[in-house]
């Protein structure tokens, strides 16, 4: 999940070469309704063991939603770090080595009060294949029960969706499966009107 300018939220994200030799990083940003082709696409050179930062880079344009996909021929680690205009809200996730055809997020919110705020949650699913992936959402409330009718999804080749759970005052979890191999995040945020409000993790792929 990357943003660019997008309601005051934009990410940076950081990569290391952790081979043993330079290389030449791509880095290819796919908005959410994506085809095969980036939208943007540039290359970075790194030594081995350095690392680089791309951060409101002018090939996103004026506003971006999407993701991202970061390749070169050594091994690299990555994070993404999101941070609103004023500096309020800063949120950080690992980038994913790999996708599955599953992934889990153990805690979601939709319209929750708790501890005298409401929560809400949005997941972002990402395409990680150049094929079309038939997705689905599973909601589960903490007791194990299923909550409403699952989501069905079709995300384009590189593209990703958010989505939200289908009830209000909903607190659970979520299932992802697909036929392609998928990778996910899960942003939750609250009403607080001070404060750093807003989370995000990695769902966890099996």
């Amino acid at each position: 999940l990357v943003k660019n300018h997008w309601y005051t939220m934009t990410t940076g994200l950081g990569v290391q070469n952790v081979g043993s030799a330079e290389t030449t990083v791509t880095f290819s940003f796919y908005p959410q309704i994506a085809g095969p082709l980036p939208s943007c696409q540039f290359t970075r050179l790194v030594k081995s063991f350095a690392a680089t930062v791309v951060y409101d880079d002018s090939c996103l344009g004026a506003s971006f939603l999407g993701s991202a996909l970061v390749t070169a021929d050594q091994p690299l680690v990555g994070m993404a770090n999101e941070a609103s205009q004023d500096g309020r809200f800063k949120k950080a996730y690992s980038s994913f080595q790999s996708g599955s055809l599953t992934a889990y997020a153990p805690l979601v919110y939709r319209a929750f009060n708790e501890s005298g705020y409401t929560w809400n949650s949005g997941v972002g699913v990402q395409n990680l294949t150049n094929q079309t992936a038939n997705v689905t959402l599973t909601w589960y409330n903490t007791d194990g029960t299923q909550s409403g009718n699952p989501t069905p999804a079709t995300i384009n080749p590189r593209g990703s969706q958010n989505f939200s759970p289908p009830l209000d005052n909903f607190k659970g979890s979520v299932v992802i499966t697909a036929n392609q191999p998928i990778a996910a995040v899960v942003n939750v945020v609250n009403t607080a009107s001070t404060g750093d409000t807003h989370a995000v993790y990695n769902a966890s792929n099996r």
